[in-house]
């Protein structure tokens, strides 16, 4: 009988155990389950929400990315990185003056910041049609150089912008730097801000 109830009660422990590993395993599976709940355990990590409200972002819910953003801006006003990303989830909602609004907030603390200005020069070109504005930022980085990562996006983007103003001399330059570089596309400009953070 001592066998019986021992056998038992290793059985439910182990059906307790199954039941929580999968329980653990099903938030894994998703960045947004993960950092959702890393999120809701630790409230008060800018780290966790900024990167639920990206894993949001990223998985097509701007308006809950939005939110989530808005309330780490309450944490830590300054944080730059939140700044950018609620600027590209403001963009994906179709704010974009309020999206202006946080890129400029970076430039005015960080002029040299290569995000912020790509990614206010791609407002300009894909929500306002200001290809003029969008051309003076790009350029600018260009002659600061060190673009980093962006050095391809933004020569596509000048070179783009060129095309769309007729000057096609400038256009071909900026497409002779692009093809230094291996495997890049073209790009939707409307849906480049969602690469964030």
């Amino acid at each position: 009988m001592a066998i019986k109830r021992f056998s038992l009660f290793l059985f439910i422990m182990v059906f307790y155990f199954m039941l929580t590993a999968f329980g653990r395993n099903i938030v894994w599976s998703h960045d947004i389950y993960l950092w959702g709940d890393t999120s809701s355990k630790s409230p008060y990590s800018i780290r966790a929400s900024n990167a639920y409200a990206t894993s949001l972002l990223k998985g097509g819910f701007a308006d809950k990315a939005v939110a989530e953003l808005e309330s780490v801006l309450v944490l830590s006003p300054r944080a730059i990185k939140t700044r950018l990303n609620l600027g590209a989830a403001l963009f994906a909602v179709g704010d974009f003056k309020m999206a202006e609004q946080q890129f400029l907030f970076v430039l005015n603390s960080f002029p040299q910041n290569i995000k912020a200005n790509f990614n206010l020069a791609i407002l300009y070109m894909a929500a306002y049609e200001k290809p003029l504005m969008a051309e003076k930022i790009l350029s600018s980085v260009v002659k600061r150089g060190k673009m980093g990562a962006y050095e391809p996006k933004i020569y596509m983007a000048l070179s783009d912008i060129y095309k769309s103003l007729g000057n096609n001399e400038k256009s071909s330059e900026y497409e002779a730097l692009l093809s230094n570089f291996k495997g890049v596309k073209r790009v939707d400009y409307a849906n480049l801000l969602k690469e964030v953070y």
